[in-house]
């Protein structure tokens, strides 16, 4: 009776022991698309493939390169699971029309930060490049924003790194076949594009990103732009030297001379027939202040908590993504209120964003005024007996 009992048991855990084994993650590998000389961006799109389903990292720019890469995912025989959007510049989502036709049942995804730069700024990009395009989308997509810091294929985590430090620059990390996904941080055989990269700060901050990557020992790391001539790509950790590099000469050449001819014939010299020489010579025309560009900062509040406080009245904002916000009154006439309302920003100039919403429980609309580099809030409340509130405050962001 007791070897039956312990017959039982031991086929039990064989059963229990196969369960766990087949739930463990599949081993991924990798697709690259980059259209290199043939198309405006040499952007690279990277198919996640696991057994039975795919995550695309990356949207492609041209229709016809977003048809080239729908290709690929159909050949690959998996479920397109998701489209990952890892920056706001176009080239990186243009492509998002064509495939979510073709792929309806992907989710798209990006962080918050990268989605209200896309919302704040597309309609002005498609306007830029709407007569440089054969086929120009007829509507642009805004990712929704991914609620955790990872992507998960079949049991393998695909980490989103850097998201709270500097949520719109990120790049990825698949530790189980230790590969890194560079983004818009990471660039090979082309001339870097640092307009967007105004202060020596940014271009610090850049530099301790790719020395992150390092420290976490890549076997493969894929460049978000590159170009190869006549040879297959190389997807060594070498693009990481290869773009600090050029980022420190550039300094070193902006510090040495305020003259951008003087910076690009200097990087020039240094890297002899690199392509993209469009990209440095406006970076050095952008960063020598021989022009200006304007670009678009993320909005400081996105996946924080605030506290505003007029007078006596404190009040915590609890800015949950890029469109979701949830306040509460925590002293004075208010204290004890809250709601949970959908929110729109808009930059009025860096670090001052106009922020407004609906309250359905009050029925009132506000307005607030943030300016977060002298920490000081204006707000407009219009309430339902149609009167108005103006109040003046402070605002302190808590994580």
């Amino acid at each position: 009776m007791y070897l039956k009992k312990l017959c039982k048991l031991f086929s039990l855990l064989i059963i229990l022991y196969s369960t766990v084994s087949f739930a463990e993650p599949s081993k991924l590998t990798l697709e690259v698309y980059n259209p290199g000389s043939a198309s405006l961006f040499p952007v690279s799109s990277t198919l996640i493939l696991g057994n039975k389903e795919a995550i695309l990292v990356d949207a492609q720019f041209q229709k016809n390169d977003a048809e080239k890469l729908a290709a690929l995912i159909k050949k690959s025989g998996r479920k397109l699971k998701a489209i990952y959007i890892s920056h706001s510049d176009p080239d990186y989502y243009f492509g998002l029309e064509t495939l979510a036709e073709i792929f309806p049942d992907a989710q798209i995804l990006s962080t918050a930060q990268t989605a209200y730069l896309i919302n704040a700024n597309k309609e002005d990009k498609l306007a830029l490049w709407a007569s440089k395009l054969k086929e120009k989308p007829s509507k642009l997509i805004t990712p929704e924003a991914i609620k955790e810091n990872y992507l998960d294929l079949e049991g393998n985590k695909i980490y989103i790194q850097e998201l709270n430090q500097d949520p719109d620059h990120t790049y990825l990390w698949i530790p189980s076949i230790k590969t890194i996904l560079g983004g818009v941080l990471v660039s090979n055989g082309i001339h870097l594009w640092l307009a967007d990269s105004q202060t020596e700060q940014s271009r610090q901050n850049w530099i301790k990103k790719l020395e992150e990557m390092r420290r976490l020992s890549p076997i493969r790391v894929i460049p978000g732009h590159f170009l190869t001539k006549n040879q297959p790509p190389d997807f060594s950790p070498s693009a990481l030297q290869f773009t600090q590099n050029y980022i420190q000469h550039f300094n070193q050449f902006l510090h040495q001379s305020p003259h951008n001819q003087t910076i690009i014939a200097a990087m020039k010299k240094l890297y002899p027939g690199l392509a993209e020489e469009n990209s440095l010579q406006l970076s050095a025309k952008v960063l020598s202040g021989e022009i200006p560009w304007n670009t678009l900062s993320s909005f400081p509040a996105i996946g924080k908590k605030m506290r505003v406080k007029f007078g006596n009245t404190l009040f915590e904002l609890n800015f949950k993504d890029n469109k979701n916000m949830s306040f509460e009154g925590l002293s004075g006439q208010f204290k004890g209120d809250r709601d949970t309302v959908q929110y729109t920003p808009i930059e009025i100039r860096p670090q001052v964003y106009m922020v407004y919403w609906h309250e359905p429980a009050s029925v009132t609309n506000v307005v607030h005024i943030e300016d977060f580099e002298h920490k000081v809030v204006y707000t407009n409340i219009a309430a339902k007996d149609g009167s108005f509130t103006h109040l003046k405050g402070t605002l302190q962001l808590l994580n």
